[in-house]
């Protein structure tokens, strides 16, 4: 497990704890894998519309959490396959109400374990569960983009 977490000086600095992948707003966003929606937040303001999803995966237990959304389109409790639009990405002037984004781009979290069950999200636990990852998705190499959903990075 390799702890996810770096400083970051935008809007007076705070810890990053996942990654950003540059999309238009209005683009779809998908589960990373099969599972349950846990939790919604919405219109937060550091974050904007949020979503985290349980996963079990090889019979262990993840969080997964996308930030910066535009608009949702599950709820709690919704079982999502990876081929799911969960929302679709925000960012900038599409969410003005989320102060901590600088444009269109969505922001994914991973962590182990379930937020919301066995722990509570932004808590010293939440921090100290966070997983790198492109060491568990299938990403581009950086500075790389997508093609499509399905080929192996």
């Amino acid at each position: 497990r390799v702890l996810f977490r770096s400083w970051r000086s935008y809007n007076g600095g705070d810890y990053h704890t996942g990654i950003d992948i540059a999309r238009t707003s209005g683009s779809p966003v998908y589960a990373t894998a099969n599972g349950t929606v846990a939790a919604l937040t919405i219109k937060y303001s550091c974050g904007g519309n949020m979503i985290f999803i349980h996963h079990n995966v090889g019979g262990k237990y993840y969080t997964s959490v996308y930030m910066h959304l535009q608009s949702i389109n599950v709820a709690k409790g919704t079982t999502v396959t990876k081929n799911t639009v969960i929302g679709y990405s925000g960012g900038g002037s599409s969410t003005p109400w989320d102060r901590c984004t600088t444009g269109p781009h969505l922001h994914f979290t991973l962590l182990s374990g379930l937020v919301g069950t066995d722990y509570r999200a932004w808590s010293s636990t939440f921090y100290s569960r966070l997983l790198n990852p492109r060491s568990y998705v299938n990403f581009p190499a950086l500075g790389k983009s997508f093609s499509d959903r399905i080929t192996a990075y």
